[in-house]
């Protein structure tokens, strides 16, 4: 058996199934695009918008105007396609920036924000390297 990153092991071929649910709307209001999620209302504010065109990471905000994560353009599912991807409280939420796009210049009024997961179908992480013997 050839040698690996892991010297003379196997690592065990795991599944990962990227899921995707949704987590809730995008709309566009007067000053900011806003978030509807299952925790909450969260604001991406059309200053910061701006900043996502230029590839720079723009802030999500709460009600109480206190900065809640963080948002980029990221190629996820595809690697043509961009999505706007913004990560709040430790999770991934998923929106196509098509559809982002849509929204700001009023051609849709909803658009669905996506929760992302990775989740291993084998039940083995997907690092651990397996002995051979």
């Amino acid at each position: 058996m050839p040698d690996n990153i892991f010297g003379k092991v196997s690592v065990m071929k795991q599944r990962i199934s990227d899921s995707y649910t949704r987590a809730g709307s995008m709309k566009r209001s007067g000053v900011a695009i806003v978030l509807e999620l299952r925790e909450g209302t969260f604001y991406l504010m059309k200053s910061d918008y701006i900043l996502l065109s230029s590839g720079q990471s723009a802030g999500i905000i709460n009600d109480a105007g206190e900065e809640e994560g963080c948002a980029w353009l990221s190629p996820v599912r595809e690697a043509k396609k961009k999505d706007l991807v913004f990560n709040l409280h430790g999770r991934i939420y998923v929106v196509s920036w098509r559809e982002v796009q849509r929204i700001t210049n009023g051609q849709v009024h909803l658009a669905k924000v996506l929760e992302y997961s990775m989740k291993e179908i084998s039940g083995i992480p997907a690092a651990v390297p397996v002995v051979q013997k």
